[in-house]
């Protein structure tokens, strides 16, 4: 873990390299992979959303890979880790659910038809969770309660093109994309990246 917060790169490939002065630790997944959310815990263990393979897999330190939860049929997009090691996983178009700490099914703890995707928690333990179709931030909160948190037009998606001149190749399967991965800073300020460009 040292070596992670000392600048290592780490890449979800296909073997083993060096990249400058830091090492990289590449990690097989079988196709179809296209991971979408990394999470870390506190041992080092690698948590990865896969969309298209309809689950969230996680490699421990030692590079043992193994399914945490599967989703027949739904695309499991973020996935964020809680202060008690709890798997939290926002799915597309079902909500956000949780794995025990221990293992076990999935259970669901926010329902709802948006486009889940990014996850975060503040500093109370509260779990923000980005809906990119719909363009808001939402929050659960420790009670259980599921709520609108901000649905500013800053985190709404365009079907314009960006300055590029290219549309987000994703527009004419799910609509503008907005409010994508989200993160606090040490202020307690939540950062959001907004797929649209």
């Amino acid at each position: 873990m040292s070596a992670l917060l000392a600048g290592a790169l780490f890449a979800i490939l296909s073997t083993t390299a060096l990249a400058g002065d830091s090492p990289v630790r590449v990690i097989t997944t079988a196709p179809p992979n296209l991971p979408e959310s990394i999470a870390i815990d506190h041992s080092g263990t690698t948590y990865l959303s896969m969309p298209f393979a309809n689950k969230v897999v996680k490699f421990a330190p030692g590079g043992e890979l193994s399914t945490v939860a599967t989703f027949p049929s739904l695309f499991p997009l973020g996935v964020r880790l809680d202060d008690e090691g709890n798997v939290f996983i926002a799915v597309a178009g079902s909500g956000v659910w949780k794995v025990p700490a221990e293992g076990g099914s999935p259970e669901q703890v926010a329902s709802g038809p948006g486009l889940w995707n990014g996850l975060a928690f503040d500093r109370r333990g509260n779990l923000y969770v980005s809906d990119s179709g719909g363009g808001a931030i939402w929050r659960l909160d420790k009670e259980g309660h599921f709520k609108m948190w901000s649905d500013s037009t800053l985190l709404k998606g365009t079907t314009a093109a960006g300055p590029c001149g290219l549309v987000h190749p994703a527009v004419p399967s799910f609509g503008p994309l907005g409010a994508n991965g989200i993160a606090f800073n040490k202020h307690g300020d939540m950062l959001v990246a907004n797929t649209d460009f």
